[in-house]
């Protein structure tokens, strides 16, 4: 195989790869909760390119060079914060520090921060797709949390009713609930002891590989903030700039391409006019 040839299309088919993740990010600048991603190259010999070491928070940038001698290794969730904006809705919900809702979706758990809720049907708290918003009970015995009317429930598996004013409800910036001064529950807040290992599900929802103790555990670096979302943390100018370079590099590879594959053509020719 020409190395030259294999050299290119490999950086040609990284670059498609890269600009989607590009598009995805742009595509998303106005999706609350919205977690970008970035792409991080290595070498053709299999050598990582400044791959990030010890910090989750990183920024849009490309780790390692996007160049001609490059290709894509992976995608890394960028968890950085995004701004906070107010919108005064009582049900709407902003994560500032560590941390994610802990969503529970046909497929299992899931976490997320669109912290847009409403109140379902069957007046459960649900989020935009009507997964349910976990809520932790903070008396394990407790059934009805106003009893007479049951206008705020809290059940076994979480699950959280609002049929009454949710305005009646105190929410302090670490997501206990009190009702009449009575702490009744918290939101469960996930924080992840690797958070290179989530991974988006779709529909602004994450996965964890949770497969080994303490991988999951209730968030302490956070502030929530009621009446407000945080918006993408997807930083345009930035990714724009990436895309025009990725557009540039792949018409490199693409010349790159055309001149080899005209240097084998006249090698070809030359070595058959030698022959005769």
């Amino acid at each position: 195989m020409n190395t030259g040839l294999d050299v290119a299309a490999s950086g040609m088919l990284s670059i498609l790869n890269y600009n989607d993740i590009l598009a995805n990010n742009l595509a998303n600048v106005s999706t609350p909760g919205f977690k970008g991603s970035f792409a991080t190259f290595k070498n053709v010999h299999e050598e990582l390119v400044n791959k990030p070491e010890g910090s989750n928070n990183y920024s849009n940038r490309v780790a390692g060079s996007l160049s001609v001698k490059n290709v894509l290794d992976s995608t890394i969730v960028d968890t950085s914060q995004g701004s906070i904006k107010e919108t005064g809705n009582p049900l709407e919900f902003a994560i500032h520090g560590k941390g994610f809702f802990t969503v529970e979706t046909p497929d299992g758990i899931a976490y997320t921060r669109n912290g847009a809720f409403v109140k379902g049907m069957d007046g459960k708290l649900v989020n935009k797709d009507g997964f349910h918003i976990l809520v932790e009970r903070a008396n394990k015995n407790q059934v009805d949390l106003n009893e007479g009317t049951k206008d705020f429930l809290i059940t076994e598996d979480d699950h959280f009713f609002v049929k009454g004013d949710i305005s009646k409800l105190d929410i302090d910036e670490k997501g206990n609930i009190q009702l009449n001064g009575k702490l009744i529950g918290r939101f469960k807040v996930a924080d992840f002891k690797d958070p290179e290992n989530i991974k988006p599900i779709g529909n602004y929802l994450f996965d964890v590989n949770n497969n080994y103790p303490g991988a999951v555990k209730q968030s302490e670096y956070f502030k929530l903030h009621r009446g407000a979302l945080e918006m993408s943390n997807t930083n345009v100018v930035e990714t724009m700039i990436n895309s025009i370079k990725a557009s540039r590099t792949y018409e490199t590879l693409a010349k790159v391409i055309e001149q080899t594959d005209r240097g084998v053509s006249k090698a070809i020719n030359d070595v058959g006019q030698m022959k005769r």
